[in-house]
């Protein structure tokens, strides 16, 4: 799935911002589907075809994504590695839910990362 998307960033007639937002957007419907899918998933908007910086919880600069507020929305399941596609990542907040599994290391390959913030999860 991951080479899918990056032959779709490939090709010619796609800027790199439009590919940046693909990979966004995958990153993040990953997460969704890793939580339980769009029928548990808190924040609605996320399944919508809103662009990610209007979705709730998401902040952004021009450069992208930035910072994903997921804290105590009661949120299971797992941290995907698809997350380490959100390049401009700087803080995650999943406090105060229900994640398990483990933390992947792929996070730390984001230069901007700064917060990872998983307190009180099954983690």
């Amino acid at each position: 799935e991951n080479l899918a998307l990056f032959r779709i960033a490939e090709a010619p007639d796609i800027n790199i911002t439009h590919a940046m937002s693909i990979f966004e957007r995958f990153a993040l419907t990953v997460l969704v589907q890793a939580a339980g899918g769009p029928s548990v998933w808190p924040l609605t908007d996320w399944t919508t075809s809103l662009p990610v910086c209007e979705w709730q919880q998401v902040a952004c600069t021009e450069q992208g994504v930035t910072e994903l507020n997921l804290t105590a929305l009661d949120l299971v399941g797992t941290i995907p590695s698809q997350i380490s596609l959100l390049s401009g990542l700087e803080a995650l907040y999943l406090t105060g839910n229900q994640i398990s599994g483990t933390i992947p290391t792929e996070l730390m390959s984001l230069p901007m990362l700064h917060t990872l913030e998983v307190g009180s999860n099954k983690l």
